[in-house]
């Protein structure tokens, strides 16, 4: 799936903007054809699990188990539309994936690793070419998102990120497709360096046509 583009990271660590920037390049490239999606949502489904997953009220009222379950119904539906686009041979931008629920419900929420990977192998059938995870200190992340909006994963208690992030690390060091770019600090630099890595990735596919 060389056309399929992963942005990983926590809160605040610019994955929206970046991705409206990987966009545009795609889109000055006038003969690369570019969707996004992201996770939870990307459908109609999708789109009212991610209102159920982020409901504030449901804070204390969602069990884990649950959560799990619900992502990868999202996923589920999420992974029909970036199937039928890849074979459309467009290029597919996706904010978050797997890693996110191996990050957020087994590092953050202590979920066994053994149960997210069975669920993995039922129901996720397609592989990013590249993820790029834009890695960010959970205190600075949290310190870009304002404060009167939070969501329920964003009330999370730092511990919850600190885990996280450990997760996300750990899996860019093992995944040969993967790239590791700080996003603590200047967010022109951060775009520069990711770009230069989509634009490297896409010109190992045209090499390898």
């Amino acid at each position: 799936m060389d056309k399929f583009i992963v942005l990983e990271g926590l809160e605040g660590s610019g994955k929206s903007t970046i991705l409206k920037h990987i966009k545009s390049f795609f889109l000055k490239k006038k003969q690369e054809e570019i969707v996004s999606f992201r996770e939870p949502g990307g459908t109609l489904v999708g789109n009212k699990i991610r209102d159920i997953l982020l409901d504030v009220s449901l804070k204390n009222d969602l069990h884990e188990d649950t959560e799990l379950l619900l992502l990868y119904a999202s996923r589920v539906e999420l992974i029909q539309r970036i199937s039928f686009a890849l074979e459309k041979k467009k290029w597919v931008i996706s904010d978050r994936f797997y890693w996110s629920t191996f990050a957020y419900q087994g590092g953050g929420r202590n979920i066994s690793f053994n149960k997210i990977s069975i669920l993995n192998k039922l129901f996720v059938n397609i592989s990013p070419g590249l993820v790029i995870y834009l890695d960010v200190d959970p205190i600075v992340g949290l310190s870009r998102i304002r404060k009167n909006s939070l969501d329920r994963i964003e009330k999370e208690d730092i511990d919850f990120f600190f885990r996280a992030r450990e997760v996300f690390l750990d899996f860019v060091k093992k995944k040969d497709n993967a790239y590791l770019v700080n996003s603590n600090g200047n967010l022109s630099c951060v775009k520069r360096k990711v770009l230069e890595i989509i634009d490297l990735h896409s010109r190992k596919i045209i090499e390898n046509l």
